[in-house]
């Protein structure tokens, strides 16, 4: 009976001993980064004109629940015949969930452009006041000789 209790005793002291360090160790370090919104880019347009300064609606969409994106930032990537015009890149501000938001782009395509455009339109945003994220999606469009106005 006796060595029962010192047992007992000894089980009891080490739970209180470990207990507290096995949670301190749980919770100690760095928190995990949570990850960034979900989001879609799209246009409606599908033909840019050659030589001359096209307006390309870019529309983001946020998903109900989503963190908003803050401070956005869109530009154009990877490609030799398609350039913004002014600084290169188009401010969206905040998006908060479940919201589309469209910006104009204005791009200009060079004479000797192909018949197809396939570019990447990048995006930089903050999210939740401390993180950041950047991303290439993927647009095309086709390319012809257009009238000048």
């Amino acid at each position: 009976m006796m060595r029962e209790t010192r047992l007992l005793g000894l089980l009891l002291l080490f739970c209180m001993i470990a207990a507290p360090a096995t949670a301190f160790a749980a919770t100690s370090g760095p928190s995990p980064i949570p990850p960034p919104p979900n989001f879609q880019l799209s246009t409606n347009v599908t033909t840019l004109c050659k030589g001359l300064v096209n307006n390309v609606p870019i529309s983001i969409r946020t998903p109900v629940g989503a963190s908003t994106m803050q401070n956005v930032e869109l530009s154009i990537t990877s490609t030799r015949s398609a350039y913004t015009v002014g600084n290169g890149t188009v401010s969206a501000v905040n998006i908060t969930a479940n919201l589309t938001k469209t910006v104009n782009m204005q791009v200009f395509v060079s004479l000797n452009a192909s018949s197809l455009i396939s570019t990447g339109i990048a995006i930089n945003y903050q999210y939740l006041t401390l993180y950041s994220d950047s991303e290439v999606r993927n647009i095309s469009f086709g390319v012809e000789t257009c009238p000048t106005p």
